[in-house]
């Protein structure tokens, strides 16, 4: 009697992982779907246009979006491809990439141009990289220096 216990205890927490594992899936693929649709919406797309755009068929678009079909690598790539994401955050959003480490996860706090600039960033050859940081560096000190003349002009009581 102890060893069927024993074994049902070990099937019923089997069954309870592989169901808590399938609900985490599902609430992945959701969100996923939540995600993918609120683009759309943003860019007033179709799945048409998101088809074309990614370069996969309607049909296969339609049966992601209806839940006929799994979210797939390939999808995730074709995503990517046509909303200008990189593919890893598609990938991991849908669930294929295991979420990114706390101190990644920090760099989330980031704006819509914030993240722009990491990612164009990341994808830029060293040399324009340098290149990019000393237009940036320019940058940085003509600001400072406006600043500090409109401060010097106003009596100290400009913005800051």
């Amino acid at each position: 009697m102890t060893i069927i216990s024993h074994n049902e205890t070990l099937v019923n927490t089997f069954v309870t992982s592989r169901t808590q594992l399938h609900l985490k899936i599902v609430t992945t693929v959701n969100e996923f779907l939540t995600w993918l649709d609120e683009e759309l919406n943003k860019r007033s797309w179709s799945g048409s246009e998101l088809a074309r755009r990614g370069g996969i068929s309607h049909a296969a678009v339609s049966m992601v979006r209806n839940g006929q079909r799994g979210v797939t690598e390939g999808f995730c790539t074709a995503v990517a491809k046509a909303f200008g994401e990189p593919p890893e955050r598609v990938f991991r959003l849908a669930g294929l990439l295991p979420p990114l480490p706390a101190s990644v996860e920090a760099i989330k706090g980031l704006d819509g141009e914030e993240s722009e600039i990491i990612r164009v960033w990341r994808g830029l050859p060293e040399a324009d990289k340098e290149y990019l940081l000393r237009l940036v560096r320019m940058l940085d000190e003509a600001v400072k220096k406006d600043r500090e003349e409109e401060e010097g002009q106003s009596g100290g009581r400009g913005r800051r």
